[in-house]
């Protein structure tokens, strides 16, 4: 999930949990060791957003939009916008880190 559908290019690094859209931080691995980031390759996935997913699969009341993207949370939420707005979600749980992980 991202602001717009179409692709975008993602990282995949050698700790499957740091794989995200965005690229590493220079500071990363002062707070995480340099081993979880190295990347393996880099993939063009596709992205959604969850205003365009919602409404392409009729959901009209979402409970609890849980958003755990490895820093792209934002983006997230910037392509929920309409459904935020709507006041049809109840609950919006994301996972954040507060140390320098990814750039931008």
């Amino acid at each position: 999930m991202g602001n717009e559908a179409g692709e975008v290019s993602f990282n995949a690094n050698k700790g499957s949990q740091t794989n995200s859209v965005l690229p590493i931080s220079d500071e990363a691995e002062v707070y995480w060791g340099k081993k979880l980031f190295e990347l393996q390759e880099k993939i063009v996935v596709k992205a959604n957003t969850v205003d365009k997913y919602a409404a392409e699969k009729g959901i009209k009341k979402i409970d609890i939009l849980k958003i755990d993207t490895q820093g792209f949370e934002y983006e997230v939420l910037l392509g929920a916008a309409q459904t935020l707005r709507s006041g049809s979600t109840m609950l919006v749980y994301c996972e954040v880190i507060l140390a320098s992980t990814y750039k931008g």
